[in-house]
């Protein structure tokens, strides 16, 4: 990992940075696709409409805690998979339980699980 270039790193950084927006952006698409309002989701969650407008924006900084309570307001699960980019290998993944960081982005549009 010391000896990885620049450019690989940051990649790496760019391809989360994407992985983020990109959830974000399927749980604005379910919040509507349910018919929730912004102000429904802030009630789930106890915060202010402005809060989750501020949340749904583009330049927000999202944690995954952020992001998970989001989801269950919007009737949604996250799944993450953590992936092992300095194995020699890609069969060589480590599994934190679901959301795969990089594929499908179709099923975003589509509504079953979720997967980036």
């Amino acid at each position: 990992m010391n000896n990885e270039a620049p450019e690989i790193i940051e990649a790496r950084a760019d391809s989360l940075a994407e992985t983020v927006e990109d959830l974000k952006t399927a749980l604005v698409r379910l919040r509507k696709r349910h018919g929730l309002t912004q102000q429904d989701v802030a009630q789930r969650l106890g915060m202010s409409q402005p809060a989750v407008s501020q949340l749904e924006k583009y330049d927000s900084n999202l944690t995954l805690s952020s992001l998970s309570e989001y989801a269950l307001a919007v009737g949604a699960r996250l799944k993450i998979e953590v992936i092992d980019d300095c194995a020699a290998t890609s069969a060589t993944t480590a599994r934190s339980d679901s959301f795969h960081w990089g594929s499908m982005r179709r099923d975003l549009q589509l509504g079953t699980t979720v997967h980036v």
